[in-house]
């Protein structure tokens, strides 16, 4: 099979793919098509090799978590399927908070979706937390911890930081790539930069997330945490029933899927 029948076969399957998890017949005129006619497009026409296979396998994941949305509340899988209409990089904070909410459904956390900020309202062992979400993308040689800590600063002045509110920060993209760069963020500098941010901020904890592949394929997400001394001892219980990736954590192959 040459390499044009295999990406053939792969159109088809992803095809088929969207219409089964967001009912986007992406042959027809849809509204509610944007992202995803466009990231078909994008996927099969601007990538090649280890790119490609990143993007397709990643975009097959995203549509899974989408379907999973669809079964555990309609109303915010159409709110979803609204906001996704209009493509474009204010999207990558929306799928950043799809994955995060399909987190919260795989382990089991109850929550709710609150009109405003923050993202997620959770009741744990009679506690209630918060979560809000962030991304943080740079490709800015020597400005990678910077951004970083420019979104967290970004996110401190809304109003809505307190000890009960977790900030997650999802940082692939800054992550990967400052791999060959003199700054690379490994897992040590990522831990310094946020106790030293978190001794500023009134949120109860800042969580950085890295999404790629553990050691058997699967797309996952790396935390690190930092918390406050006076933070609500329910984030530590969320975090601990959210991130179950100990056996993930020790080869995980950073991505920039975003």
């Amino acid at each position: 099979m040459n390499l044009e029948e295999i990406h053939n076969g792969h159109k088809l399957y992803l095809k088929n793919k969207i219409l089964e998890c967001v009912g986007i017949n992406i042959d027809s005129i849809d509204n509610k098509a944007g992202f995803f006619k466009n990231e078909f497009y994008r996927i099969f026409n601007n990538y090649t090799g280890f790119q490609y296979k990143d993007r397709y396998i990643y975009f097959i994941y995203f549509l899974q978590q989408l379907k999973k949305i669809k079964r555990y509340n309609n109303k915010d899988f159409d709110d979803y399927l609204t906001k996704l209409s209009v493509d474009g990089e204010n999207l990558k904070g929306e799928r950043f908070e799809i994955l995060t909410y399909t987190r919260l459904i795989d382990n089991s956390i109850p929550f709710i979706k609150p009109k405003g900020n923050p993202d997620f309202e959770i009741n744990i062992d009679q506690d209630k937390v918060y979560i809000e979400c962030a991304i943080r993308q740079s490709n800015k040689k020597g400005w990678f911890a910077e951004s970083i800590e420019g979104k967290i600063k970004e996110k401190q002045s809304k109003g809505y930081a307190n000890i009960e509110t977790a900030l997650h920060i999802e940082i692939s993209q800054t992550r990967y790539n400052s791999i060959t760069e003199d700054e690379s963020l490994d897992n040590d500098v990522l831990k310094k930069l946020i106790d030293e941010k978190i001794k500023e901020v009134d949120f109860g904890a800042i969580v950085l997330i890295s999404t790629g592949y553990n050691q058997i394929g699967k797309v996952v997400g790396y935390p690190i945490f930092s918390y406050k001394e006076n933070c609500s001892n329910g984030l530590r219980i969320l975090h601990e029933r959210m991130f179950s990736l100990k056996s993930e954590k020790t080869a995980l192959t950073i991505k920039n899927f975003y």
